[in-house]
């Protein structure tokens, strides 16, 4: 890859491979967004909905957690605290 720490093109190949239903690849490539850029929200929110729909129940309520501290309007007090307690 040309530029492996381009949060950009990582974002940019989760949504393509998101079109193809490819949820794996999606996943990963939202995962190296995060990894890069960890208060990126809309990469959480995608990442969250894969789970959702892989039933990574775990891992969405994670996920929708870290991105309900960082946008005001979606504060999920109820998942903020199961996920804080495990």
């Amino acid at each position: 890859m040309i530029a492996p720490n381009n949060p950009i093109i990582h974002f940019n190949l989760g949504l393509a491979y998101e079109k193809a239903k490819n949820d794996n690849e999606a996943a990963k490539e939202f995962q190296k967004v995060l990894t890069i850029r960890p208060n990126d929200t809309d990469a959480a929110l995608r990442l969250a909905n894969i789970y959702s729909s892989m039933t990574y129940a775990y891992n969405l309520i994670g996920d929708l957690a870290k991105a309900a501290k960082k946008i005001p309007y979606l504060k999920i007090k109820v998942l903020e605290k199961k996920y804080e307690q495990e």
